[in-house]
């Protein structure tokens, strides 16, 4: 059976069966979404609205929830290449996020944690997917850390990866900025 989507066309859905050279055309025409390569469109999708958001939340136009901004973005960031891309993610290790100036605490559990990028997405795809998740502050409305927890099925604790919201922020940067340099954007 072909797959269903729906197009809202003057205020009125309509569900459709179509084929996939159909909902592709659908997509490019904008009717549905408008990806000409999905995997490069949504790297850079995300870093633009990365950079908008900071813009929004450095104004204090409005209230803004950064932490939530963060993990929306995170999400796709590390979903994408988990499906789509894993053997594409470089070698990098984990002191190598420190000798670029990146902060992030592993906390060892059954495991002592991830020993490199390709498995610390896997992890964090994998806690981010199952909200296997922890905010911190000090009673105040800020969240000041959050933790993910990479998990078994049976929910035994692996390692977990504790960020502050700056530092979060430029993991999620350093990720799209990975993401694009390995699909070879310019």
């Amino acid at each position: 059976m072909a797959p269903s989507f729906a197009v809202l066309i003057g205020g009125v859905a309509s569900i459709r069966r179509a084929s996939a050279p159909t909902i592709r055309h659908a997509w490019h025409t904008g009717v549905a979404l408008n990806y000409d390569e999905i995997v490069s469109d949504f790297v850079q999708r995300t870093r633009q609205n990365l950079r908008a958001a900071q813009r929004l939340h450095s104004s204090g136009q409005g209230q803004f929830y950064e932490v939530t901004h963060l993990i929306n973005s995170l999400l796709g960031l590390v979903v994408v290449p988990h499906e789509r891309m894993l053997n594409k993610l470089p070698a990098t290790t984990l002191a190598d996020f420190q000798t670029e100036g990146l902060e992030l605490t592993i906390l060892p559990a059954r495991r002592s944690g991830p020993a490199d990028l390709k498995e610390l997405v896997h992890g964090m795809r994998n806690a981010v997917a199952h909200f296997k998740l922890e905010a911190a502050g000090d009673g105040g409305p800020e969240i000041e850390s959050l933790t993910l927890w990479n998990t078994t099925p049976d929910g035994t604790l692996l390692w977990g990866v504790r960020f502050t919201p700056s530092e979060l922020r430029g993991f999620v940067e350093h990720l799209a900025e990975t993401l694009r340099t390995a699909i070879g954007q310019p």
